[in-house]
């Protein structure tokens, strides 16, 4: 009998070994695929810049390609349970797209400053607005013989169990309060 569990228990710890083994596996080439490309040098950086202002799309491309680590980095920051990372880091995308198209290297300032306070501000500006609407996603429509304001799920409940007749309802909401 002894031998028997023992010979389960191998084969169950050699199905988890390889199943780790698969995920190590599909782990290191994930990894090895989605890797940033490294930041263009300074010089580089000017002749892009240079290049995008007579015209070249692929030098404005290449400045993307080369900065996204930069916008990772910054989405990093703000990632929350409420925010999925993807999602803000194409927001930080945009504001990288923005960065690119109104850099000015004259002002003496460096590319990936710039950048990157575009970037944030991208992702805040997205932050506040998703506050704002969700704010007026259960809009209140009227407040009770109490004072507190009341939901549209809480009235419809509400005139269910009493069961009120369409005149009275209006008379129990009150005066409508929608923000």
């Amino acid at each position: 009998m002894k031998k028997d569990s023992y010979k389960g228990a191998s084969v169950l710890l050699f199905e988890l070994f390889s199943l780790l083994a698969s995920k190590m596996l599909w782990f290191a080439l994930h990894i090895e695929g989605s890797s940033f490309k490294k930041p263009l040098s300074a010089a580089k950086e000017r002749e892009c810049f240079e290049k995008m202002a007579a015209g070249d799309s692929g030098a404005r491309d290449l400045l993307i390609e080369h900065n996204l680590r930069l916008v990772a980095h910054i989405a990093k920051k703000y990632y929350s349970i409420t925010n999925d990372q993807d999602d803000l880091i194409s927001i930080g995308t945009i504001g990288l797209i923005k960065a690119v198209s109104t850099f000015n290297a004259e002002k003496g300032i460096r590319f990936a400053t710039y950048a990157a306070r575009c970037i944030e501000n991208v992702i805040l500006t997205q932050r506040l607005y998703s506050i704002s609407n969700r704010e007026t996603v259960t809009p209140l429509l009227c407040a009770g013989r109490s004072g507190n304001r009341k939901t549209t799920v809480c009235l419809s409940s509400t005139a269910r169990s009493l069961a009120l007749s369409p005149m009275r309802r209006s008379t129990f909401c009150g005066s409508l309060s929608i923000r």
